[in-house]
This record gives structure tokens, C-alpha cells and sequence, in this order.
């Protein structure tokens, strides 16, 4: 037979549905999708402080919430200069990146070109909704989908509204978790120049049309128009003192007025062409030259300290050409005139970047108590940096991390060491988390000009060297009266523990007497039955537990711990007297088998009483999240290897290990256990097959596929960091690269030891990654110890199994053709109506009751099948007669 071949066509497909796509969007913020409604709020708010600072007035916003249990609008209003419709038609240009920023380096709130575009986005990803416009006497409302192909179908109707200063912009979307109050406080405090208004209403219906147009008409037209006043610059003063003190709450609403004057550099301050370095002094001349029809001198004059005609003219009286398009493909020339705009304008001083400063942050606060604030500055390659910090005792903990006045989605260093004095940690919050005893709020405030952001959503730094250890400086100088006290506390607490210690030494011996002296009697008490006479009923260990700590009360007045009495007491009395099979542990884990399809619980109760199943499956998997027996459920490896899937909770249970152990005790299973590539997985894989205190002859022969060090590396997985505080277990053996990451590095600010370590987690994987990695594993393994992939029985299990397969099919064919041939469904109609009056409703119903009354452990059901079956008893002649005639009628049919 000849082969066909595939005659491949070509496609192109659009990347603008990387802005509907949840992925995509993930890559593009930075962030998971159960946090889009955040990135919508916070984009919506740096757009509209970028608003109001272009258009030379004080920020003032609006920030309006509505709600419903499955749907939400954000709304944004500013009072800035609004937004033509010529913008808005880039914006929905997905083919390109808008932004009046992207190639102007400046200590802006954003940069990418792309903020405005994943809010159009966001809602489709989501499951659907839209965005509407009210700017300049327009409302625009958009509705944004991509089909598969990644072609995109904007729908936008425009209408005619009254105009009002500024822009309002809302978007509807699927319910999101958002804590809209922090982050409008959060902005407030690295905005005190803005005013910023919070109203929150939730509706109790869930119907989205209804909240369509509650939501678009009371809160944009109805609430617009009564506070029109509100967005009129000229007014604010007046109606923030109509309206509240600085930060009054009311039913609905939340007020921060302005505290400071605006001391920031804004969009659209001239920038220094000190601030580029070759590279990006081309790309910004190339797109002036390129898009813009503008002469060199237009160009020289867009710059800080070069706006003169003089200067101006020196510098361009250097080139013959006076069009930037003349030159802007010649990098040659462009950096020649880089470096005359640079010789001739001096750098921009940290200074004139506008930090907040201590007393600006504290008027946000309202904190009582003691502050400490540190601001430290720098130059590096004439590009100047302010960082300011500080930390005020207060009732919570509350961390608030900002980049150029805009607030960002965490510890913004959390991936670089911080050494500040006697801290150490990853990131300004893992510095300071260990002293800060839940009771204090800590700021920090980085502006900077082109900072390396690690992802596009602006929440990860790279920072370079001489940054991070002028910010540590900071961070200690703000920390260290803290430090000293919690070194204090720590001593004093040492020195508690260490009498707390002689006093349990003293003690424990004594309760493990009494607890041993009452545990018999306990027993039999926990486990009594409902009547005497009847079985003991098993018990859990926490019921023991109760009766123990009630009766030891006898010889101490001791307090019984639940931990020390479970996890130590109790297993040396088992080992000392043996186990009492009553007396059962909770399920940590369950086992999923692979014919049957069943899930079983893994408590020592169920344990004790479970067989194996006869040729089901010989291998056995421990995976030490439950969380991922799904994945593997479905994929089918349970099957493809007959294999059964434990799903733990971390270390093995003594339930797990001891089914473990009845798997290998007289058979032949071959159990493979997976795990983190963390210290504690490590340690999951080895008590698995070691003895331990607890289990002493436990021993069993275990294969450890991982998830290893070395596997996580050559996959690409991003590794995690944690903190350890004991010393590595002894009994590990590690490889060279997996004792680098285990061990990780030393922190020194407290007494107690502690390391910053990295590991890689088996979530990191996707669902088909993780699949491969485990068939992978395991095939590998059956194939060099030459073992079988399938359960085959012995033949003759298999002839029998045969033999009864064909005669449930024979008998099935007989069924068929008896039920075809001789009507046997009309049969059983005609016999049911023929006795249809056997059943009186009355007599039926008091017979149930009656049997329910005399036997208290049945149920309604067995009620019914006992009185039916003592009915039929009664008409068994005539039912069985009626049978046979009609039997009969039906053969001379048929014949």
C-alpha cells in the first residue's frame, strides 16, 4: 500500500490573543489568574494618577466597587485631561504596543506599552464582560473576544454624554477576590499629593444584566453628576471638607485627601539624556525619526537642561542634516549625538526624583507609637536612586511596597539576599519578618530610572550590587532598635524555655506513669459498647485520649498534652503491650486501585482489615501530595502498569507503611515513592523504607524516582526558597549539587540557627510534564531490572476466568433471545397488573413502621424488603400459577 503523504498548509495566526488568553496574560502581569481583578484595579489606578500628573492638577479618584456573588465591576474615575479617541483606537490596535512612555526613560509608573490592552483582555479571559469609556462626551463600550485562530472581534459602540473633566473607566468581569481598601491606601501612601475616594456596594442579586445597568447608570451617570463638583480641581478642598476628615469611614466609603504637594517627576517632565545609555538613546531616536516628522532641535529640546535655543543650536550646528529622519538609522551619528546632549546638560540629582519622606507617610498611617524612617540616595553612571523605608508600631502587620510612586504586587527584592547589619533573609519582608512580632507596618519606597525588572508585570528587581547594599544600610538602620529587642526577648525566652524544659523533664516521667497506669481501663471505656453484652465499638485516638486525660487526674494534676500523648506515649505502650486494633488513627492518605477503581482511606482501622486483591496489581505508588492523584488517575499510568496510587499528606502515616509492609511480606509488589525535591521529600523517600522509633523492624525495598535535584535543573523548573531551622538529617546522602541546595546559606539575625535553602516542587511541573516524568521513571526501571509492565495470572486463573467470561456471555444470549422470542417484558407487565391489587396503602404502610419499631439498627429500606418479601410469600401459588398459564400462552404464539 503506498503511503499518503500530508501536504502541510501554512497559517497565520495573530499574537494579539496572547492579551485573551489566561496564559498568556499570566506571562504578561506577572500574575496568576486569581489575581486579575487586582491587576485591573492597579493598572486602572496608575493610569488615572498618569492622567491627572500630565495634566498639571492634584490626583483625584474615584475608586467605585460593585458586586454580586458571580459578577463585579471595577470603575476608575480621575479628573485629568480625559482620552481621545485617536489614543483609544491604538489601544485597541492589538497588532502594536501604545504607550507615551515606552521609550522614554523616567521614573515612571509604567513602561510596557501593553497595561491598557490585558484590561481589555482580562474579562474575556476570565469567562467574559466588557469595558466602557466615558472620556470627552463619549461612552464607549467595548466587548473584546478572540476565536482559536487568535483573531480578534472588537465590538465598540460610542454615545454622546454630558462631558465632565476627566475619564471614567469600568470594567465588567466574572467575580474576583479583590482587598480593594488595601490597595487604595497602599496608593494613597506613595501618592500623599492624591486624593482618592473608595465606594463599595455589593448587590444581592446575581444576574449580570441587572448589574450591568445598576452599576453603569447609578454609579458613572447618577453619582457622577451629584458630585460633578467632586472631579472640579478648583473645588477640592471645599468638598474633601464637605465630605470627611482624612480618612473618615463610612457605610460605603473610604476618603484619603491630599496631604502634600506634588514633589514627584511627571510623565511628563523633560527627561535627562543622561539617563540613556547608547542602546536605548537609538531605539527613542529611531521612533521619533521613524513616526514622528521632527527636527534634531526638537529632539535636543525634549531633554532636561537642554531646552534652550542656545544650547539647542550648539549641539545641532554639529551635524549638517536638520531632520532626525536624516539620521536616525545611522547609530553613528545618533551616538554622537548622545554624548555632545550629554556634555552639554548636567545629571539630574536624586534630590529632584521627589521622595515622600517620613512625615507624608506617617499623616497616611494615623499610627501611634514609634516610627523609624530611613531615606539614602545615589548616583550610579550619573542615573540617580532614592530609597526610602519605614517601619511604625502598629496594632497589625501590614507590609506596603511601592516602585515610582506606584504600589506593586509584593516584595519587589524578595529574590535577593538582603544583608542588613545582623538580618539576613530573601527580600526586604524575609530581612525583617523574623523581629517584627506581628505588630508593625513597614513601607519601602524605591524610585529609580530604567530599573531591570525580572518580569513584564513590574513586581520582581534585579537590583545591581551597590543598590541592594545601600537599601540593606537602610533597611538596618530602620530595624536595628527592633533587632536588640529581639535579641532580648529571645534570651528571655530561652532562659523560660530552658525552665520550662527541667520542669516537663521532671514531670513527664511521672505522667507517662499515670497515662500508662489508666490506658487499659481507658481503653475498654472508650470502646464500651451501646449495651452490655454487645460488641466494643473501635474508637479514635483522640476519644482515648479524653478518658486517659480524665482519669490520670487520680495521680497529677498535670496537664496531658495531645501531641505527647498520641505520637509518644501511645506508640511505647504499643510496643510495649501491643497494639489494641480497636483504637484507630484518622486517615492520612487514601489508596486508589486500578481495576476496581476504588479509593480507600488509609487509617490504621481500615489498614488492619484490608486484603489484596488477587491479580489486580503488583506495584504500588506513594506520591506524597494527594492533591496530584488526580492528574495521574486520568492519564492512565495506573492502568497502563497495573499499579495502585497511594496519595499522601507529606511523611508516610504508620497506617501507610504498615499496608506497605503487608505488601511485601510473602509477595512480590515493587513500591515506588515520589516527592518534592526539597529535604523534607528526601526524608519522605528514606523513612518510607527505614525503621524509625515508632516502627522498628519496618524495612522494606522501596524505588525512588524522585522528583531529584538534578531532574528539576534539566527540566527548567523554577526552584523556591525556604527557610530551614534544623540542621540537615544525618542519614541523607546527597550528591554534591543536591548538598548546595539543601544546605543553602546562613542567616545570623538571631540567636537561633536558621538557612535560606532552595528546592524545586512537583507543582512547578505542568499536568503533562509531570505524567512523562513519572512513565518515564518507572518504565525505565521495569525495563533495566527486566520486570513486567502488566499483571499476568497463572493459566488456570486465567482458563477459569475465561470460561466464566463466555457463560455470563452465553447466558446473556439465551436472556436475549428467551426475553425477544417470547415477549417476556409484555410477560411481566401483564403478571404486575394481574396483582397490582395485592398492596393496601394502609396495611403496607403500618407494616413498615411496625418493623422499624421492633429491629432500631435497620433501615426504612430493609423495612420495605422484608414486608415485600413476606407479601409475596402469601401469593406464591397464585404468582407462580399465573406464570406458568401465561408461559404457556406465549410458546403456542410463538410456535
Amino acid at each position: 500500500m503506498s503511503a499518503i503523504n500530508l501536504d502541510r498548509a501554512h497559517f497565520e495566526i495573530s499574537r494579539s490573543a496572547e492579551y485573551f488568553d489566561a496564559k498568556e496574560l499570566q506571562a504578561q502581569t506577572g500574575q496568576p489568574t486569581s489575581a486579575f481583578g487586582e491587576v485591573v484595579l492597579k493598572e486602572l489606578i496608575d493610569n488615572a494618577l498618569d492622567a491627572c500628573e500630565t495634566a498639571g492638577i492634584d490626583p483625584v479618584i474615584h475608586i467605585n466597587i460593585a458586586a454580586t456573588e458571580n459578577r463585579m465591576r471595577i470603575c476608575v474615575s480621575d479628573s485629568g485631561v480625559g482620552i481621545s479617541e485617536s489614543v483609544l483606537n491604538n489601544i485597541l490596535n492589538f497588532e502594536t504596543r501604545t504607550s507615551d512612555k515606552a521609550a522614554y526613560k523616567s521614573p515612571t509608573r509604567g513602561a510596557q506599552g501593553n497595561a491598557f490592552k490585558t484590561i481589555i483582555g482580562i474579562p474575556n479571559a476570565l469567562g467574559g464582560g466588557r469595558v466602557i469609556i466615558e472620556s470627552l462626551g463619549l461612552r464607549h463600550e467595548i466587548t473584546a473576544t478572540a476565536n482559536p485562530a487568535g483573531l480578534i472581534d472588537i465590538s465598540r459602540d460610542a454615545t454622546e454624554i454630558v462631558e465632565r473633566a476627566g475619564t471614567t473607566i469600568c470594567v465588567n468581569l466574572p467575580h474576583c477576590k479583590i482587598d480593594v481598601l488595601r490597595w487604595a491606601k497602599a496608593f494613597a501612601i506613595f501618592n500623599p499629593h492624591a486624593s482618592i475616594k473608595v465606594t463599595m456596594s455589593v448587590e444581592n442579586s446575581d444576574k449580570t444584566e441587572n448589574l450591568d445597568e445598576k452599576i453603569t447608570k447609578v454609579n458613572i451617570d447618577d453619582e457622577m453628576s451629584k458630585n460633578d463638583d467632586f472631579y472640579q480641581n478648583d473645588e477640592i478642598e471645599q468638598k474633601i471638607t464637605k465630605i470627611t476628615s482624612e480618612c473618615e469611614n463610612s457605610e460605603n466609603d473610604v476618603f484619603y485627601k491630599k496631604v502634600a504637594d506634588c514633589s514627584k517627576i511627571k510623565p511628563n517632565t523633560r527627561t535627562s539624556t543622561h539617563w540613556y545609555d547608547s542602546q536605548a538613546f537609538e531605539k527613542l531616536a529611531f521612533l521619533q525619526g521613524d513616526q514622528h516628522d521632527i527636527t534634531i532641535s526638537d529632539l535636543v529640546r525634549q531633554f532636561d537642561g537642554l531646552s534652550s535655543p542656545g544650547k539647542a543650536k550648539k549641539i545641532t550646528s554639529q551635524f549638517t542634516e536638520k531632520m532626525l529622519s536624516d539620521i536616525h538609522r545611522d547609530p553613528v551619528k545618533i551616538e554622537r549625538l548622545r554624548l555632545a546632549m550629554q556634555n552639554e546638560s548636567s545629571p539630574v540629582q536624586p534630590k529632584a526624583l521627589g521622595a515622600i519622606g517620613k512625615d507624608n507617610l506617617l499623616a497616611r498611617l494615623n499610627v501611634e507609637g514609634r516610627s523609624w524612617y530611613k531615606q539614602v540616595s545615589g548616583m550610579i553612571d550619573n542615573v540617580p536612586y532614592v530609597f526610602e523605608v519605614l517601619i511604625a508600631e502598629s496594632e497589625d502587620q501590614a507590609y506596603y511596597f511601592g516602585v515610582n510612586h506606584s504600589v506593586t504586587f509584593g516584595d519587589y527584592l524578595r529574590q535577593c539576599e538582603i544583608k542588613a547589619g545582623e538580618l539576613w533573609g530573601s527580600g526586604i519582608k524575609g530581612a525583617l519578618d523574623e523581629i517584627l512580632q506581628g505588630e508593625h507596618i513597614v513601607i519601602a519606597h524605591l524610585i529609580g530610572i530604567g530599573l531591570p525588572f525580572l518580569d513584564r508585570g513590574k513586581s520582581n528587581l534585579s537590583l545591581p550590587p551597590e543598590m541592594i547594599a545601600s537599601i540593606s544600610g537602610a533597611v538596618w538602620s530602620v530595624a536595628k532598635v527592633l533587632h536588640k529587642e529581639h535579641k532580648k526577648r529571645i534570651k528571655d525566652a530561652s532562659k523560660a524555655d530552658r525552665d520550662d524544659e527541667s520542669r516537663r523533664k521532671e514531670n513527664k516521667v511521672f505522667i507517662k506513669t499515670a497515662v500508662f497506669a489508666v490506658l487499659a481501663t481507658a481503653i475498654q471505656v472508650a470502646t464500651a459498647p451501646i449495651k452490655a453484652g454487645l460488641e466494643s465499638l473501635p474508637a479514635n485516638v483522640r476519644n482515648l485520649f479524653y478518658k486517659v486525660r480524665e482519669a490520670i487526674q487520680q495521680y497529677t494534676d498535670k496537664a496531658l498534652d495531645y501531641g505527647y500523648f498520641s505520637q509518644n506515649l501511645l506508640i511505647q505502650y504499643w510496643q510495649e503491650y501491643g497494639r489494641n486494633k480497636l483504637i484507630y488513627s484518622d486517615p492520612r492518605g487514601v489508596l486508589y486501585t486500578p481495576h476496581s477503581e476504588t479509593l480507600l482511606p488509609l487509617g490504621t482501622f481500615e489498614v488492619d482489615r484490608y486484603v489484596f486483591p488477587d491479580y489486580e496489581y503488583d506495584k504500588i505508588l506513594y506520591v506524597e501530595k494527594k492533591g496530584l492523584l488526580h492528574t495521574i488517575r486520568a492519564s492512565g499510568l495506573d492502568k497502563k502498569y497495573d499499579m495502585a496510587i497511594i496519595g499522601g499528606e507529606g511523611y508516610a502515616s504508620e497506617a501507610v507503611r504498615v499496608l506497605l509492609d503487608k505488601a511485601q511480606t510473602g509477595k512480590n509488589y515493587t513500591i515506588f515513592v515520589l516527592h518534592d525535591a526539597d529535604i523534607n521529600g528526601y526524608d519522605i523517600a528514606r523513612t518510607i523504607q527505614c525503621e524509625t522509633w515508632r516502627m522498628p523492624n519496618h524495612n522494606i525495598d522501596v524505588v525512588d524516582i524522585g522528583l531529584f535535584i538534578q531532574d528539576a535543573i534539566d527540566m527548567g523548573l523554577e526552584p523556591e526558597t525556604g527557610t530551614r531551622k534544623k540542621e540537615l538529617v544525618s542519614d541523607l546522602v546527597l550528591n554534591d549539587i543536591e548538598h548546595e541546595y539543601f544546605t543553602g546559606n546562613r542567616q545570623y539575625y538571631s540567636t537561633k540557627k536558621s538557612w535560606i535553602y532552595r528546592f524545586f516542587e512537583l507543582n512547578a511541573m505542568s499536568a503533562g510534564r509531570f505524567v512523562e516524568y513519572i512513565d518515564d521513571k518507572i518504565s525505565r526501571y521495569l525495563e533495566e531490572n527486566q520486570l513486567p509492565e502488566k499483571v499476568i495470572p497463572p493459566e488456570e486463573v486465567l482458563l477459569k476466568k475465561a470460561k466464566e467470561k463466555f457463560n455470563d456471555a452465553i447466558d446473556a444470549k439465551v436472556d436475549a433471545f428467551i426475553n425477544e422470542k417470547f415477549r417476556i417484558d409484555d410477560l411481566k407487565d401483564e403478571l404486575l397488573k394481574a396483582f397490582s391489587d395485592e398492596f393496601n396503602d394502609q396495611e403496607f404502610t403500618d407494616d413498615v413502621s411496625n418493623y422499624l419499631i421492633e429491629n432500631e439498627f435497620k433501615t426504612w429500606e430493609d423495612s420495605i424488603q422484608t414486608v415485600v418479601n413476606e407479601k409475596l410469600d402469601d401469593i406464591q401459588e397464585d404468582v407462580e400459577g399465573r406464570i406458568t398459564k401465561l408461559v404457556m400462552v406465549s410458546i403456542r404464539e410463538a410456535t
